[in-house]
């Protein structure tokens, strides 16, 4: 793969999101996407891809995204790549605990338009 093109890995569960945010940021110049489906199959695929930016959900049907969260940050080569989360879990405590764990950023799916994502990718991925 062509080392300009910036790798991100999204981690969401729900069909229809992965496919609405992986269509939107594939549209993204110089970006590629992947998908997983759990916690199990996204740290698997953040240790053989090492992208470049990892989307994560926080309700996996697998781990708690928090333990995804500090895998990925303890894998090689992992520890400075932003992960952000998206979830839609708003509560104050959890939202302090995946940043004091490594989360680059926390939003709440439910009040972030999939537009103002792709938007914070592109800002991230400068």
């Amino acid at each position: 793969m062509n080392k300009h093109v910036k790798k991100i890995l999204c981690i969401e569960d729900d069909e229809f999101f992965l496919g609405l945010l992986s269509g939107l940021l594939q549209n993204t110049p110089k970006v590629f996407v992947m998908g997983a489906h759990n916690g199990t199959d996204g740290v698997l695929m953040a240790k053989n891809e090492k992208p470049d930016l990892v989307l994560l959900d926080l309700m996996l049907p697998d781990i708690r995204g928090r333990e995804v969260l500090t895998q990925i940050k303890a894998l090689e080569g992992m520890a400075n790549v932003p992960i952000i989360i998206f979830s839609n879990l708003a509560d104050r405590a959890e939202i302090d605990s995946c940043l004091a764990l490594g989360a680059h950023a926390y939003f709440v799916k439910s009040n972030t338009l999939p537009s103002e994502m792709v938007e914070i990718v592109s800002k991230e991925l400068g």
